[in-house]
């Protein structure tokens, strides 16, 4: 799988494109615009992109610019849908309950 990169990222000299590791059993992706997170089909979900608001499931990171590769929210085996959007992150789980992370600036 192949994502783009954030525009500043390929101002300062970066690639355009960056290759992630192999996630070949994604039931859905959700791409944001500095963030994108996959369900696989465990139910695990794999977040990768910008986490300065820990909307990748990390916690925060100490370089909001920094990009983290793939990675694996604690907590969540029983995801089914996933939606990414500005600084946050939301879940619907197999038990149709929800679960949001990152900024928590819309209530």
């Amino acid at each position: 799988m192949r994502c783009s990169r954030r525009p500043a990222a390929i101002r300062a000299g970066g690639p355009a494109w960056a290759r992630l590791a192999a996630i070949t059993d994604a039931t859905q992706i959700w791409a944001g615009i500095d963030h994108a997170c996959a369900v696989r089909t465990a139910g695990t979900l794999s977040c990768w992109g910008f986490a300065g608001q820990g909307q990748i499931g990390a916690g925060s990171v100490a370089d909001p610019e920094a990009t983290v590769p793939p990675t694996e929210p604690k907590g969540i085996s029983n995801a089914r849908l996933v939606w990414t959007g500005g600084d946050r992150t939301c879940v619907v789980l197999s038990d149709n309950k929800g679960v949001c992370f990152g900024a928590n600036t819309l209530g």
